[in-house]
């Protein structure tokens, strides 16, 4: 099941693989056909909210910032107490 794995990534604090779920399930990815129209514009997804961009604007990319953030931390705290390995 996707969600525990989405789940039990987050708990071992492994955002990295649990953000690269979500992307691979929710996103549009290659497999949008840029050759197939339709006769008018597409507009549930904007007017109901579940466009793929907002989840990565309001969701995804605040992730991935503090996790680059908590790498951070984690290397400076081994630094000032000598921690390494």
């Amino acid at each position: 099941n996707r969600n525990e794995d989405v789940l039990r990534h987050a708990l071992r604090l492994d955002f990295n693989a649990a953000i690269e779920i979500i992307v691979e399930e929710f996103s549009l990815g290659e497999t949008r056909q840029t050759s197939t129209n339709v006769a008018e514009p597409e507009s549930y997804s904007a007017n109901h909210g579940t466009d793929y961009r907002e989840m990565e604007h309001r969701i995804i990319t605040p992730l991935r910032a503090r996790m680059a953030m908590l790498d951070r931390l984690t290397q400076m705290v081994s630094a000032v107490y000598d921690a390494h390995g």
